[in-house]
């Protein structure tokens, strides 16, 4: 239950009683635990309600999952769809995920009657797959909220991603091309995407775009002063005060430097290229914080409080301008859950059909040098692709998120 109606003298009295200053703690350590926890405790809200009233003054909220495997903000996402403030804003919810020549198979799937969810399996068939069973609950969850809303007043969910033409991904320098030299095309097309259905911001009409990290960010410099572009950066800068970025406490990445290309096939994620590591927003003092909190639900705005002054992490740290913000990147940030629980997604294998496992094999075989294609295989214990792909697309259950088991102690803040 979110306890912002407590005391802030409730919450100090017995955080102090049950975890004294760790030995070594310099007096202004309490000042700045105590600063972020009233933070909480006078600006901080609901998250369901914080979201609801940023969507009443800004037409877009984006959203930054951090980790596309992890749990709790599908969960959250599927609280929000059920809210009637919510259905009645109407409001279009762009997957950044799903290529757009792919909507066929998202309209298909909600105007079908009973519920099959196998007409989700084109959507989800781009790159290697996407199997994260978060993202089928959360469709399901909209499914269930539209059979109660009339049809001209049901939800829409829309594909935004770059279209995928693997037919025409035949070589390395094919993907790559797509991998490398097409990265912020990407970005612009998701942004023309948004605009385009939102009217270009006129009307008032209203949409949230869940996506993560390299999408969401709002103003990240480089040290010339200009911006890092992407599709949350085209937004801001381009219609100031239509989106509203908000990043999930979760893990956070720490770039240490950027390796030296060796010529060896790159992911599309891009994380083979950096030296990092996952770690906690300040050293850990949000999440002290949050534990000051009661480690309830909340969310805060990051202009508004000191949480906003936290040091930049993420994608850009290691070349972005010198004293840049958390608050340069985002407007807000949602608490759900500590780390320490945090989950990463169940896993579901029904889109891997015998036609996507041959071609799984062919786009391996593009993307994957023989090094890295025996690494995997020794990896599985098996002796060829073909084995590898039965052994490591199978259904698992969720567990315990790997990044957040390695961010380190909570008060690594105190001794800075």
């Amino acid at each position: 239950m979110f306890r912002a109606a407590l005391p802030f003298a409730f919450f100090v009295m017995t955080t102090i009683m049950a975890a004294p200053t760790p030995l070594g703690a310099a007096p202004n350590d309490n000042a700045r635990l105590q600063a972020h926890t009233k933070a909480l405790q006078t600006n901080g809200k609901a998250p369901i309600p914080f979201v609801l009233d940023a969507m009443e003054k800004h037409d877009l909220i984006v959203f930054d999952d951090a980790l596309h495997n992890v749990v709790h903000p599908w969960k959250f996402y599927e609280e929000l769809v059920r809210e009637r403030r919510f259905q009645e804003a109407a409001p279009t919810i762009f997957l950044e995920i799903v290529p757009v020549n792919r909507q066929p198979a998202l309209d298909a799937y909600f105007s079908t009657f009973p519920e099959d969810r196998s007409l989700l399996i084109p959507a989800f068939q781009d790159r290697y797959g996407w199997a994260y069973k978060t993202y089928y609950d959360f469709l399901h969850a909209v499914y269930v909220v539209n059979q109660g809303l009339t049809p001209e007043n049901r939800l829409t969910v829309k594909a935004v991603s770059t279209p995928s033409y693997w037919k025409e991904i035949a070589t390395k320098a094919d993907w790559d091309n797509l991998n490398q030299r097409a990265v912020l095309a990407r970005d612009y097309h998701m942004y023309q995407i948004i605009l385009a259905d939102l009217t270009n911001f006129e009307g008032g009409k209203k949409g949230i775009f869940l996506t993560n990290t390299r999408h969401a960010y709002t103003n990240i410099r480089k040290p010339d002063g200009s911006p890092f572009w992407n599709t949350g950066t085209f937004l801001r800068q381009w219609h100031p005060g239509k989106s509203y970025s908000v990043r999930f406490n979760a893990p956070i990445l720490n770039i240490e430097k950027e390796r030296r290309d060796d010529g060896s096939p790159r992911t599309a994620e891009g994380l083979d290229r950096y030296q990092y590591s996952w770690a906690r927003v300040e050293n850990g003092l949000w999440d002290a914080a949050f534990a000051e909190f009661g480690n309830d639900p909340v969310a805060i705005d990051l202009h508004k409080t000191g949480f906003g002054e936290a040091s930049y992490m993420g994608n850009h740290m290691h070349k972005a301008a010198s004293g840049q913000k958390m608050r340069d990147a985002y407007d807000g940030v949602i608490f759900m859950t500590p780390l320490e629980q945090q989950e990463a997604s169940a896993h579901i294998d029904f889109i891997y059909t015998p036609a996507f496992k041959i071609e799984l094999a062919r786009r391996y075989r593009i993307t994957r040098s023989p090094e890295q294609i025996d690494a995997m295989l020794k990896e599985e214990n098996v002796e060829t692709l073909e084995a590898y792909i039965d052994a490591a697309h199978q259904a698992e259950p969720a567990h315990p998120s790997g990044p957040a088991q390695a961010v380190g102690d909570i008060n690594a803040w105190r001794t800075e």
